[in-house]
């Protein structure tokens, strides 16, 4: 169990299932597998589409068993 007042960094090589932006914030899913998803909460997409191969890394915070939130977060091409 990682304590909630430490930090953890991770890295996720995975297509983009999701590229959304609310105004303010850019949302970047990855699913890599059907029991876990991904969601990168980033200031830009890079001009990233949906279904390149992406690798969101950065703060890791596990949301519950099926959903892991990277925020902040950077999204690169892999």
């Amino acid at each position: 169990m990682v304590r909630r007042d430490s930090r953890v960094d991770t890295a996720i090589a995975g297509d983009a299932t999701l590229i959304q932006a609310d105004g303010a914030l850019w949302y970047v899913a990855v699913c890599s597998d059907p029991e876990e998803r991904v969601l990168c909460v980033t200031c830009s997409a890079n001009d990233l589409k949906r279904g390149d191969r992406v690798v969101p890394r950065d703060g890791y915070d596990h949301q519950d068993r099926r959903h892991v939130l990277l925020d902040p977060c950077l999204t690169s091409e892999e």
